[in-house]
């Protein structure tokens, strides 16, 4: 798939993934692929896409992933340190532990400000 403008919070660059509706109405490409027990997260975290992560998560974290990969993390807001936290809630909730690994600097950052490294890393 080429890249596309899907609306005007999205520009997708991926390449040819599932697509899926986000809360404005348009499609976007699923931005988390998942082997095995591991979910690689490919994209930019931000409140325009952050409920959309946050509900394929859910079925991947209920589906048995372990994992958290977040090397392809590009761009974030403070909204993805809540997507994360999410993340290990839903884990904990469903008697699970998720670890998460390949935290990109500018969410460490944003970690570190809001005094939350330690959770991430529990």
């Amino acid at each position: 798939c080429a890249p596309r403008q899907t609306c005007r919070n999205h520009l997708v660059s991926q390449t040819c993934r599932r697509e899926q509706t986000c809360f404005h109405g348009c499609n976007v490409f699923q931005m988390i692929e998942k082997q095995g027990n591991l979910c690689r997260i490919d994209g930019d975290i931000l409140i325009d896409n952050v409920a959309a992560l946050m509900s394929e998560m859910r079925t991947l974290i209920r589906s048995g992933s372990h994992t958290l990969d977040c090397t392809g993390i590009r761009n974030v807001d403070s909204s993805a340190l809540a997507f994360l936290l999410a993340c290990k809630r839903e884990a904990k909730q469903n008697n699970q532990t998720l670890s998460i690994s390949g935290l990109p600097g500018s969410l460490l950052g944003l970690a570190s400000l809001y005094g939350i490294i330690g959770q991430l890393a529990a």
